[in-house]
C-alpha cells in the first residue's frame, strides 16, 4: 500500500524555494519548513518542479531510507530516480551496521530532454575558498565557471548575521573577479534542519549526522535547482583522497559519484591529491602568465570580516604548507608574521596544547614536514637544521600523537568514573544516562 506524501506543498518566490513536508515526516523528524534562497538575482520561475523538490529530496532521504517507512511523491525526475537505489546501496556498504530499508515512490517519474540551454563547456564548482576548492577551481580554470558557495555551511560564521553574511559575500565576490568569474550563493536551514533529538535512532553519533551522512548529497542537492537556471550540466565537488579520514563520510565518493539528473553528473576532483601535492600544484599554475595566486580561505576561527587568523590548526598547516614548497603565505590570503607563528606552533606542541582534529590530520602535518625538509635539504634524522624551521624538520609527530592519545584517554578514563559516582547515587537514571555517556565517550 502506498505510504503517505513526503511533501505536502512546494512554494516558489523569485530565487527562494520553500518546502512543507507532509504529516507523517513532520511527525517523525520536524513540521519546520525547509528553505533554500539563492537571492535576488536568481529567478527559478522557469524550473521545472521536479528539480525545485530536489534540495530537500537530498537532504532528508538518507533520514527516509534509515527510518524504514515508505513515503511517497507525485513527480520524480526520471535520472534522479535511476540513480538513487545506486546512492542507497553505496550507503549500505559504506554503513553496514545500519539498515537502509526505507523508500520515496513516485507517482510520475518525468523524464527531461536536454534543450540547447544546456552548454558542456560551462561548470559549476562547490567553492568554499578552501584549499580543496581552490585548486579544483584553478585546475579547470580554462572552463566558464559558475562557483556556488553556500553561505550557511561555512563553518564557524553566522549566515543569519548581516555583517559576517556580508563580509563573506565580498571575500568571494573579489576571490571571483580575480579569476573572471561571477559567484552564487545560496542559504538554507539545511543544517540542522533534521533536529538531533530526532536522529538519537537512526545514527550512533547524531551530532555527526551532517559531516557522516548528510553533506554531499545535501550541498549537491541545495546546487541543481540554480544550475539548472544557468543552462550547466556539470557540478565539480572538490574532494579530498578517499582514504583521508580513515572513515566513511557523507561526501564520499561511492554517494556523491552514483548520483544523477536529468544530464546533470557530478565530478568529484581532486581524490587522488594530497593536500600538500595541492598547495605544489596551486604555486605551479599561479607561475603562469595571467594567474593571479588565490585568496585561501582556510581559518576554523571568526575573524573580524573574513580573513584568516593566522593561528589555528588548518591556517598554520596552509601557511607552512605554502612556505614548505617557497611561496610566501602572505601573497596567498594570510596576514601573519612566520616567525611569530612558528613560536606559537612550537609552544603549543610543548605545552601538548595543539590537537589533531584526526587520523589524517597526523598525516597532514608529516607530509608538511617532509617538504620543509626538501626545502632545507635535511635528512630526516638530523640533529640540527638551518633556519627557522630547525626544530620543526626533525620533531617527532608519532611520538606526540602517542603522548596526546594517553592523555585524552585519561581525561575520559576521569569523566567517566566522576559520572559513574554521580549515576550510582541516582538509580532510576543509570540505565539511560549509562546509554548517553557511550555514545558521547565512545
Amino acid at each position: 500500500m502506498p505510504g503517505p506524501y513526503l511533501i505536502e506543498e512546494l512554494i516558489t518566490q523569485g530565487g527562494r524555494i520553500t518546502v512543507r513536508p507532509g504529516e507523517q515526516f513532520r511527525r517523525r523528524f520536524t513540521g519546520t519548513a525547509f528553505t533554500v534562497d539563492y537571492g535576488p538575482d536568481v529567478d527559478l520561475a522557469d524550473v521545472r518542479r521536479e528539480i525545485l523538490a530536489i534540495p530537500f529530496l537530498l537532504n532528508v532521504l538518507p533520514a527516509v531510507w534509515l527510518s524504514g517507512e515508505t513515503y511517497r511523491i507525485r513527480r520524480l525526475d526520471q535520472e534522479l530516480s535511476t540513480s538513487l537505489p545506486q546512492v542507497r546501496e553505496a550507503y549500505q556498504r559504506l554503513f553496514p551496521a545500519r539498515t537502509w530499508d526505507g523508500d520515496l515512490i513516485a507517482d510520475e517519474h518525468v523524464a527531461h530532454a536536454k534543450d540547447g540551454r544546456i552548454d558542456g563547456e560551462n561548470v559549476a564548482v562547490l567553492f568554499s575558498g578552501g584549499l580543496d576548492s581552490v585548486y579544483t577551481s584553478l585546475t579547470h580554470r580554462a572552463m566558464r565557471q559558475l562557483p556556488i558557495t553556500i553561505l550557511s555551511m561555512l563553518g564557524v560564521y553566522d549566515w543569519r548575521d548581516s555583517a559576517a553574511c556580508q563580509a563573506a559575500r565580498n571575500h568571494f565576490i573579489a576571490s571571483a573577479a580575480r579569476h573572471g568569474h561571477e559567484p552564487a550563493f545560496v542559504t538554507s536551514n539545511l543544517d540542522g534542519y533534521l533536529p538531533i533529538r530526532r536522529l538519537v535512532d537512526l545514527w550512533p553519533d547524531p551530532r555527526r549526522w551532517m559531516v557522516e551522512v548528510q553533506h554531499g548529497l545535501g550541498f549537491v542537492g541545495l546546487a541543481i535547482p540554480l544550475m539548472e537556471s544557468r543552462g550547466v550540466r556539470r557540478l565539480l565537488m572538490a574532494g579530498c583522497e578517499a582514504d583521508h579520514y580513515g572513515m566513511p563520510w557523507g561526501s564520499h565518493p561511492k554517494i556523491v559519484g552514483a548520483l544523477r539528473w536529468s544530464g546533470g553528473e557530478v565530478v568529484q576532483d581532486g581524490l587522488d591529491v594530497t593536500r600538500q601535492k595541492k598547495v605544489q600544484r596551486i604555486i605551479s599554475m599561479c607561475a603562469e602568465p595571467d594567474v593571479l595566486p588565490p585568496a585561501i580561505k582556510s581559518c576554523l576561527r571568526p575573524t573580524d570580516g573574513f580573513r584568516n587568523c593566522g593561528f589555528c590548526s588548518k591556517c598554520l598547516q596552509t601557511a607552512l604548507a605554502l612556505y614548505a614548497e617557497g611561496a610566501d603565505p602572505n601573497a596567498f590570503g594570510f596576514d601573519l608574521s612566520l616567525d611569530r607563528t612558528l613560536r606559537y606552533l612550537r609552544e603549543r606542541l610543548r605545552s601538548q596544547r595543539f590537537s589533531l582534529l584526526h587520523d589524517a590530520d597526523l598525516a597532514e602535518w608529516k607530509d608538511i614536514q617532509e617538504a620543509v625538509r626538501r626545502r632545507l635539504n635535511v635528512a630526516r634524522d638530523a640533529d640540527e637544521t638551518p633556519g627557522d624551521l630547525r626544530w620543526f624538520a626533525v620533531f617527532d609527530w608519532d611520538a606526540y600523537s602517542a603522548r596526546l592519545d594517553a592523555a585524552e584517554q585519561g581525561a575520559m578514563r576521569r569523566v567517566r568514573r566522576r559520572m559513574g559516582l554521580w549515576i550510582d547515587a541516582r538509580p532510576r537514571l543509570r540505565r539511560p544516562i549509562r546509554a548517553l555517556m557511550d555514545r558521547m565517550l565512545k
